[in-house]
């Protein structure tokens, strides 16, 4: 269902781009292609654009933090019924690492999203900032989630140890 979410709602910006038909460049500075950076080489009327790229950021974007939002207030409250300390530890500590990497990916998202629209923001500075929002949540995944693995830490030690030892 989310999937068809994202497809209907993304799928018609393509329709919205093919309308505009007067560009003043046809260089997008930008990292990759992003609707709002072609709207903003056109040299017409976007405020279709504008407007329904707003609600999709919304839509997808702020529905998103709402329900993971509230998923996560039923699931610090069944943690916190757990009978056992160290169970609710493990619980929350485990949260906590899924809470900093879905807080730095949609916090970098808003970003470039509102950016585009609202935000005097140096380009170099937004391309950045949009480049992290794509490389870096899929590069810390391994890292959070290894690092709470004892066997992963563990073999990390071990390598770390005997690349010491080589030197």
């Amino acid at each position: 269902m989310v999937a068809i979410r994202t497809n209907v709602l993304v799928g018609i910006l393509p329709i919205l781009l093919k309308r505009l038909h007067i560009f003043q460049s046809v260089v997008i500075a930008h990292s990759y292609c992003e609707h709002m950076a072609v709207v903003k080489l056109a040299a017409e009327d976007v405020h279709i654009n504008k407007s329904y790229g707003l609600f999709v950021a919304f839509a997808i974007l702020g529905f998103d933090l709402i329900f993971v939002f509230i998923s996560y207030i039923l699931i610090f409250r069944a943690v916190s019924h757990l009978p056992q300390k160290e169970a609710r530890f493990k619980a929350f500590n485990t949260c906590t690492s899924h809470i900093v990497i879905f807080l730095e990916f949609y916090i970098l998202a808003f970003f470039s999203f509102f950016s585009h629209r609202f935000g005097h923001v140096s380009p170099y500075t937004h391309i950045f900032l949009s480049t992290i929002y794509l490389l870096v949540p899929p590069a810390l995944n391994p890292i959070v989630y290894g690092v709470k693995t004892t066997e992963i830490r563990r073999r990390v030690s071990q390598i770390c140890i005997m690349e010491h030892d080589s030197w």
